[in-house]
């Protein structure tokens, strides 16, 4: 006979537990793993919008400088790094499978799909991505994901780790999610504010 309360305590931990952690949505196409050693080549945009505002913001913001890219990279590089993946990310005008010749056996590519505005901040402005990772061994998607970036690139540290943490839980990776570190290499499932790009020091 089904215990009804415990059953209701171990679903309360299993809530608990997803929450604690949390990662980009992300879904499986075809089961695989990723070795240490095997690097992974990562693409990103920014996209074009209709909308002034957001366009505007962007500029504003300075999102298409070299330092904002720059400082993007440098979180997820040593994000992945920190976590025994070596990553080779680049931004580029229109991120799709074959924008650079890629050496690596995995390729992500993370493209912008829509950008959230609001009026209440003049850093208001998150980017939302949809990426699909490939097997260049057969060509084929293998994992896809849905994650985001900030305007503020001190803030992209968190995109990184919830990118990294949705490719352990889908067993992607060799780690598992509750092994995955953040940016200084520290283990926690609460949001912990981390430093700012070291290119601004």
């Amino acid at each position: 006979m089904l215990n009804v309360k415990a059953f209701t305590s171990l679903l309360a931990v299993i809530v608990l537990v997803g929450c604690a952690y949390p990662r980009a949505k992300s879904s499986v196409v075809q089961p695989v793993v990723i070795q240490p050693e095997q690097e992974i080549t990562i693409l990103w945009d920014i996209g074009n919008f209709d909308r002034f505002n957001v366009n505007d913001a962007l500029v504003r913001n300075g999102t298409n400088t070299k330092h904002f890219e720059a400082c993007t990279n440098h979180f997820f590089e040593t994000t992945f790094a920190r976590n025994g993946y070596k990553i080779k990310i680049i931004k580029v005008d229109n991120a799709q499978l074959g924008a650079v010749t890629a050496s690596s056996p995995f390729v992500l590519v993370m493209h912008n799909v829509s950008a959230k505005y609001q009026l209440q901040s003049p850093q208001s402005v998150v980017l939302d991505y949809e990426g699909d990772l490939y097997d260049l061994r057969t060509g084929k998607i293998v994992w896809t994901a849905k994650n985001w970036l900030s305007m503020d690139p001190n803030s992209n540290g968190h995109s990184a780790l919830q990118l990294i943490r949705a490719m352990a839980a889908d067993g992607i990776l060799v780690r598992r999610m509750e092994e995955i570190v953040d940016y200084e290499g520290v283990l926690s499932a609460q949001y912990r504010k981390l430093p700012g790009c070291p290119l601004d020091k």
